[in-house]
């Protein structure tokens, strides 16, 4: 088959497998892109709203490209992140993931950012699957045999899970085939024809993805050498053949190098992070798969990432099998060429399967341990399985090679074999990967009202989003989209690899706004840098940010007096810095108790001298001892001061319980509190008066006798244990939740368009006294909602469920629960994406 009926043919084969196993991504094509990948069987919902993760920020740097080109951004200047108030630092020269960023800007001028995209990804499907099939061609005399072997790019699970991850190394490793294609007729045939396409393919490589450009220099003379074995009659003492083979290879060595040179004035930026000396092995360890995920099914995370396939492995291990035994038996240069060949791709389909293993390799990972050691560069991976980029162009001509042995034993009654192979192959791999998709939005209201706002009073938009991170956190891709969509120039960011002076002088200068606190020392400084907008993400706050809900930080960022709402697009709220205070009358609805996102383990602190026991009435199965001159330091919780704000201290025993409250570091006074009693309770200890933001902190230890202490929780506000007869009513929005506040009407409201399925709200995370309570929800639903809205689900401990209540249309959703104990109780609502939800308040009564 010639050049273009294999590009028309390899189009179709990839056409037909990426319809199959990204479905339904065909149906949502200009509409969403893909966020993640999973086995088909585990994954129930597939569909999400804006998903953080790499995806994202690999489409805004294909963008930005894009944007290069259209002229509206400075080639090389990278403005829209880690901005802090001068355009000029920012430049950032780079490949910007050329060739593929020049065919997503071509894609992006005849649709959508989705539409760009998801081409894109098929265009390196494509360009897998071709060279694929041409490399193994040369290793077969049917196209039956060329086309089974080209199905490897497109089923193996690594591809995809890279692609549908939105990582580079799913298009870089489209450049693998492409590679050793060229090297296979610049070695075998002398031509230099071969070398320059090969010299492209690390070119292309190096400008896509790192981790291609280094595996592709470290097989390149690997695979030299497999190709020079299967080359017949070499004229080992003609000097011509030596200059002719040297010559073919010479583009080969000049690509590399500028390659090479552009590779590392692209990651130059990597000296200047903790990572320039290398991964620690423990972190490696962390990103590193096992070896039971190379023919599990089951969702094993990372080690899915390498799962190989039972019909691959018989087949490749009957191949090396056969082909040896052809070669004893024949003894002829051809069986013996082949027979080397089998041997020599095992050889590495082993040695990338080990070193894709990292630590948790064989023999304690020494073959890992000693990559490490002795290959330039290698100490620099994080996640090992990287290498498996190499493995679908080995395992093509692996295939390839053992079919050819079948086809020249049984010719034409080979082909129901071959089909067969190529059929069970596709079976196999279908099932290993399902696309998590992630719709994408064309315009949000808040971001708009920052540029408008911005552009009104001539000047460039620049902003800090909320909540702020040290850098490295997936979240901000969001951040990244939006912001690209109205050319916003914001000091957040997202990449992999952050210098330190980010974290000192804008996260750690900042970060006090997660918790809703902004000086005048900040604002003032922010307005200096030019940015005078605060965006913040309500539905992106996981409890890591700040010790309670978000909803304690927007409560501040409403009423501050330097702060102006300029607009509110569901979860996403923007402010305008003022210059100065202005009295302004906000009246808001009473959200006065904020429940505790940290649930303090005390047998887990550490720096601690007390012994641990092990008790199932125990928050965690566990408490410490503190006697004599034991002693529990809690860790530091960065938090603002709010009233009422207090340790909850679950302890029991029979002495006197000191609490060294610390605010800074620096005590202010110990509490000591009588302890009792021979069954768990809960004492409150004032956490201190202090100003603004600071750390604070708590160290325990018995002034007499023996404490057990359980459990901690630092919360604020009017909660308390509720006798028989009496209620509490709790507001929806002082609830740690996804979805958004509609602060008119005192709601967190859910829509299946943009909010995910699931458990998306939760609270209170605080004691309730042994009893039976009844729990009732107001809300309002959809009208036309004909099944469940949602499950509401009590627990107590966490974990432990105690009731459940399906909600419908009633405006009104009401169960009963028996509270076994008095540790902290937890009422979650699990999202059915079947129509709009509104949660309003929830009552709890203690009925007896």
């Amino acid at each position: 088959m010639n050049t273009l009926k294999t590009l028309f043919a390899s189009l179709l084969l990839t056409a037909l497998v990426w319809a199959a196993i990204s479905w339904p991504l065909p149906e949502y094509f200009g509409d969403a892109i893909p966020a993640g990948a999973m086995k088909r069987h585990n994954l129930d919902h597939q569909i999400v709203h804006m998903f953080p993760g790499d995806h994202l920020q690999f489409l805004y740097y294909m963008w930005l490209f894009s944007d290069f080109l259209a002229g509206q951004t400075p080639f090389f200047y990278n403005v829209y992140e880690f901005n802090t108030g001068d355009d000029a630092q920012r430049w950032r020269p780079g490949s910007y993931y050329v060739p593929y960023s020049l065919a997503f800007s071509i894609f992006y001028g005849l649709g959508n950012r989705a539409v760009a995209w998801n081409a894109t990804c098929f265009l390196a499907l494509w360009v897998a699957c071709f060279f694929t099939w041409r490399l193994a061609r040369r290793y077969t005399a049917s196209d039956g045999i060329a086309l089974t072997a080209a199905l490897m790019p497109l089923l193996l699970p690594y591809m995809w899970i890279q692609l549908f991850g939105g990582s580079p190394a799913g298009l870089g490793m489209s450049f693998i085939p492409m590679l050793l294609y060229g090297l296979d007729i610049a070695v075998r045939e002398s031509r230099s024809v071969g070398g320059w396409l090969a010299g492209l393919a690390i070119l292309f490589a190096g400008t896509t993805d790192t981790h291609a450009i280094f595996f592709s220099v470290w097989i390149t003379p690997c695979w030299c050498l497999v190709a020079f074995t299967q080359r017949p009659g070499f004229a080992w003492r003609s000097f011509p053949e030596w200059r002719k083979l040297v010559l073919a290879l010479v583009p080969v060595a000049l690509l590399a190098l500028v390659a090479l040179a552009q590779t590392k004035l692209g990651t130059r930026h990597i000296q200047q992070t903790q990572a320039a000396g290398g991964r620690r092995i423990q972190e490696v360890a962390l990103f590193s798969p096992k070896a039971e995920g190379l023919w599990s099914w089951q969702d094993l995370v990372v080690s899915s990432h390498i799962y190989f396939g039972y019909l691959a492995t018989a087949v490749l291990a009957l191949g090396v099998g056969v082909a040896i035994w052809t070669a004893f038996r024949k003894r002829d240069a051809e069986s013996i060429r082949r027979a080397v060949l089998m041997v020599l791709i095992a050889l590495g389909i082993t040695g990338i399967i080990l070193l894709a293993l990292g630590p948790f390799s064989p023999w304690e990972g020494r073959f890992f341990t000693a990559a490490r050691k002795f290959i330039p560069g290698y100490k620099m991976i994080r996640q090992p399985a990287k290498i498996y980029l190499l493995l679908p162009s080995l395992m093509a001509v692996g295939i390839a090679a053992v079919l050819q042995l079948g086809w020249d034993s049984f010719r034409q009654k080979f082909r129901w074999v071959i089909a067969a192979i190529a059929a069970g192959l596709a079976i196999e791999y279908y099932f290993q990967t399902k696309p998590l998709l992630s719709l994408v939005d064309h315009r949000n209201g808040a971001y708009a009202s920052v540029a408008a706002d911005a552009e009104s009073r001539a000047r460039k938009p620049r902003a800090i989003i909320l909540p702020i991170w040290p850098g490295d956190s997936h979240y901000a891709s969001v951040y990244q989209y939006y912001a690209s969509l109205y050319r916003i120039r914001m000091i957040n960011g997202y990449r992999p690899f952050v210098p330190q002076d980010y974290v000192r002088d804008v996260f750690e200068r900042y970060r006090s706004l997660n918790l809703g606190h902004a000086t005048d020392e900040q604002l003032d400084h922010l307005i200096s840098r030019g940015i005078g907008y605060i965006l913040l993400h309500e539905d992106m706050y996981p409890e890591k940010v700040a010790p309670f809900p978000v909803t304690t930080a927007l409560q501040a960022l409403l009423t501050h007096p330097r702060l102006e709402l300029l607009e509110q697009d569901g979860p996403v709220w923007a402010f305008r810095i003022l210059p100065t205070a202005e009295v302004r009358s906000i009246t808001l609805p009473d959200w006065s108790i904020h429940f505790p996102a940290r649930r303090i383990e005390a047998e887990r602190q550490q720096p601690s001298t007390a012994p641990t026991e092990n008790d199932p009435d125990a928050s965690n199965k566990a408490f410490a001892i503190l006697e004599a001159d034991h002693r529990i330091d809690i860790s530091p919780i960065s938090t603002r001061h709010l009233p009422e704000m207090r340790w909850l201290i679950r302890c029991r025993g029979h002495g006197i319980l000191r609490i060294d409250r610390l605010i800074g570091g620096s005590s202010i006074g110990s509490v000591d509190a009588s302890v009792d009693w021979p069954a768990w309770r809960w004492i409150e200890v004032d956490a201190g008066q202090f100003e603004g933001a600071a750390l604070i902190s708590a160290s325990l230890d018995a002034a007499e006798g023996r404490v057990d202490v359980d459990t901690l929780l630092l919360t604020a506000g009017s909660w308390k244990l509720l006798e028989p007869g009496e209620s509490l009513t709790l507001p929806a929005p002082i609830f740690f939740h996804a979805g958004h506040i509609d602060v008119q009407s005192g709601s967190v409201v859910f829509i299946p368009e943009r909010d995910r399925r699931g458990i998306v709200f939760y609270g209170p995370k605080l004691p309730l006294a042994p009893g039976h309570y009844e729990v009732r929800i107001e809300s309002e639903t959809d009208s036309n909602l004909s099944g469940i809205g949602g499950i509401w689900i009590a627990a107590c401990p966490e974990g432990q469920e105690i009731g459940r209540a399906e909600m419908r249309q009633d405006p009104t959703t009401s169960f009963t629960v028996r509270v076994p104990s008095n540790q902290p109780f937890l009422l979650a609502f699990d999202y059915r994406g079947e129509g709009r939800v509104a949660l309003r308040q929830i009552r709890l009564t203690r009925l007896e």
